[in-house]
């Protein structure tokens, strides 16, 4: 025998009027939201601002400057404590912000 309703009243196997009208919200917006931006022929993800990405494109390295360079969630922070260490030949911080 099947329900007629479940313990709140709503007919059984369906959802709650409410979970379909936020689904339907939020499948919208989705489908509105851009994916892609384009800056002079180049695409690139919409979520970076257009600044930050014109800032990334006119970056010059100086000599000096060091790159990390790790997989994700291969131990990025371990790797940055190291280089630090080197470059500090091994002499703690005094402050843990100036990291």
């Amino acid at each position: 025998m099947v329900p007629k309703a479940d313990v709140n009243g709503h007919p059984p196997f369906q959802s709650h009027p409410k979970i379909k009208l936020i689904k339907k919200f939020n499948m919208a917006n989705v489908m509105k939201r851009r994916r892609y931006s384009k800056m002079n022929g180049l695409i690139y993800p919409a979520m970076y601002s257009l600044k930050c990405f014109q800032e990334a494109l006119e970056y010059k390295p100086k000599p000096g400057d060091v790159f990390l360079d790790t997989y994700p969630k291969c131990g990025t922070t371990w790797m940055q404590n190291v280089a630090m260490y080197i470059f500090r030949k091994g002499k703690e911080m005094e402050k843990s912000t100036d990291f």
